[in-house]
């Protein structure tokens, strides 16, 4: 069996640890790599340039980018850039969270400030592959440097071609789909079955396997929305006499709607299976709140810390605090916690058994899926959620309702039954899936 995925966004790191919690193991191929996959992932270029037999080493970090000798590095908690005699002479880019300043991109700039070439860097420091573009800014080709710096790897985006040297030989393919699945042969998997979660390039490649005894069964996972008639692969793969394939998708909505879409002959096929999540610990009822911003603007704030005085409210950002939130300490029941640290959003999030999405601005430090994996009940305001895949909809509330959710919390810090209730609204609309569901499926 294999595992083939488009990419390692959220959705397959989902998918994945729902197969591994479910028992199933397999090799994880992705097609698309940016140079962060997790270790127990691999790609056609993690591969060839040799990057899964080496040694492990740490993100390159801002200050370290190297520069022409007077040049400057500036940089912010989101971005930064190169500087000479004061002219932009480069852009750098951060990986997820940013105020780790771990590089993953930086983009070199001409004298008119147009992109020239934008080395990327993998997880382990180094120059995994440079991208040049035209004139009009757009990409021509990439190149991918094995560990001692030479080419092996030449993808044309213009034409689509990949050119891949290999040992004293070289390969051209006239797509990403052969390249691909030239790998896969090369690697010796079995594709008696493949798993993908892409109507793209997995299942293009899929498709055109051979299986070895003549037939094979194949899962899509659909983690996607479904319009008003079935993609046209998606008919392909259902009526498919070599590859027989299972279409798992993992929103119930989406579920229903696919199967009201699909051919009579075809709904046998469809399965909604969601996910298995991995929490941390269970739900203590501690009249503890955990708030995480990076702005100082969060809705009824006042309102809940006054309303609710037996709450202990923690409220934490990865920068300096403003005055306006740092006058909420004339409150007893609320702590501050400028410039957090990661161990004390740890330690936080064990404490808490309360997670208020209520900051105006961006999400930070993926607070919502964090405070759904520690088993928090998460409430929000319309005009403030990040995440509406782990928050039920009844425990979202207008603003001008605040009252409502000042209730609900003393509801269910008062009654653990009403907690484990929430609890159990909140993790039905997240999907969650059990173990038997995943084993029947396969």
């Amino acid at each position: 069996m294999l595992c083939l995925f488009e990419r390692y966004d959220q959705a397959s790191f989902d998918l994945l640890r729902s197969l591994k919690l479910a028992g199933i193991e397999c090799p994880v191929v992705v097609v698309q790599d940016d140079g962060y996959l997790a270790p127990d992932v691999e790609s056609p270029y993690s591969y060839f340039t040799g990057d899964l037999e080496a040694p492990e080493g740490y993100p390159l970090y801002f200050n370290r980018i190297q520069v022409p000798h007077l040049w400057e590095i500036r940089s912010s908690n989101t971005s930064g850039e190169v500087l000479d005699m004061g002219q932009k002479r480069a852009n750098i880019y951060y990986r997820q969270p940013t105020h780790e300043r771990r590089v993953r991109a930086v983009e070199w700039l001409d004298l008119n400030g147009a992109v020239r070439t934008a080395d990327i860097y993998n997880r382990k420091g180094r120059l995994f592959a440079q991208i040049t573009y035209d004139n009009a800014q757009q990409a021509i080709h990439t190149c991918y440097f094995d560990q001692n710096g030479v080419v092996v790897i030449m993808e044309n985006h213009l034409t689509g071609d990949i050119l891949l040297t290999l040992g004293e030989k070289q390969h051209i393919f006239k797509s990403k789909q052969e390249f691909v699945a030239f790998y896969i042969r090369y690697r010796g998997y079995q594709t008696e079955r493949v798993v993908y979660n892409s109507l793209a390039t997995p299942f293009l490649v899929a498709y055109d396997l051979e299986p070895r005894d003549g037939s094979a069964q194949d899962i899509l996972f659909w983690q996607e929305e479904i319009g008003e008639e079935l993609p046209g692969n998606m008919v392909a793969l259902l009526q498919s006499q070599t590859r027989h394939t299972k279409i798992s998708v993992q929103d119930k909505r989406v579920f229903e709607k696919l199967v009201a879409l699909a051919p009579a002959d075809a709904q046998q096929k469809i399965y909604n299976v969601g996910y298995i999540y991995q929490y941390q610990r269970l739900n203590n009822l501690n009249p503890e709140a955990l708030i995480l911003t990076n702005s100082d603007q969060i809705e009824q704030i006042e309102t809940l810390l006054t309303s609710l005085p037996k709450v202990h409210f923690h409220i934490g950002a990865i920068t300096e605090m403003s005055s306006k939130l740092m006058d909420l300490n004339k409150y007893g029941n609320v702590s501050l916690y400028p410039n957090i640290q990661p161990s004390k959003v740890k330690e936080l999030y064990t404490k808490c058994d309360i997670y208020l999405d209520i900051n105006i601005s961006d999400e930070i430090l993926n607070a919502c899926r964090q405070a759904f994996e520690n088993n928090m009940l998460i409430l929000s305001f319309d005009a403030t959620c990040h995440n509406r895949r782990f928050i039920a909809p009844s425990h979202i509330y207008n603003p001008e309702n605040v009252e409502e959710m000042i209730g609900l919390i003393r509801q269910v810090l008062a009654a653990p039954e009403q907690m484990e209730k929430a609890l159990a609204t909140q993790k039905e609309v997240a999907n969650q899936a059990s173990l038997e569901q995943y084993q029947s499926i396969f």
